[in-house]
């Protein structure tokens, strides 16, 4: 689609959770979508207390905006 990201941020995982709660607790209730974590304020800083899992802040050129948890990544530039 020709989607350029601009910029992928490592942010607070909790905080992170908390601007997405709402949503993410509503499609877990509705469907089972994301992980148990996700049902409660309590269960989310529980889980992400460990350190294991870290937070990002992605945007990019068709103006989405959108978080990832994510226990790693890597980032590979491309030339060209």
């Amino acid at each position: 689609m020709g989607t350029i990201l601009f910029d992928i941020e490592a942010v607070d995982p909790l905080a992170r959770y908390g601007e997405w709660a709402e949503q993410m607790r509503g499609a877990y209730s509705k469907t089972g979508g994301h992980a148990p974590w996700v049902a409660s304020n309590e269960d989310a800083a529980r889980f992400l207390a460990t350190g294991e899992v870290q937070g990002f802040r992605i945007s990019s050129s068709i103006g989405l905006e959108g978080a990832v948890w994510a226990t790693s990544f890597t980032v590979t530039l491309l030339a060209g």
